[in-house]
């Protein structure tokens, strides 16, 4: 996957905290969907914390199913992006919603 030809794509409305990036080595044949949605809030005993939907859909043949869901916490998203950025120095990674904000979203 060539990380220099991707296109972000505008959220569908700016409180739905949707993301989606469509990754283009040819277009219309070999699409990459990532959607971050539905922020959930976790309550344990010992800490509270948020995670947030993933969905993934490709027409890639080398993955094993076109559509994957998964919860991530932020602070995996921070990982993410540090390696990112370690790993392709000369690339714009966007920086990521600051996490209180996301919470205050959450909480409402």
């Amino acid at each position: 996957m060539d990380m220099n030809s991707f296109s972000p794509m505008m959220p569908t409305s700016p409180l739905s905290m949707i993301n989606q990036i469509k990754f283009e080595d040819e277009p219309d044949l070999k699409d990459l969907f990532i959607t971050v949605d539905e922020p959930e809030s976790h309550v344990t005993t010992i800490e509270t914390f948020i995670t947030y939907r993933i969905i993934t859909k490709t027409s890639r043949g080398e993955f094993d199913s076109s559509e994957f869901e998964v919860r991530r916490r932020y602070q995996d998203f921070l990982w993410l992006k540090g390696k990112l950025e370690e790993a392709h120095p000369t690339l714009i990674i966007p920086p990521l919603p600051e996490k209180f904000i996301v919470k205050g979203m959450v909480e409402r």
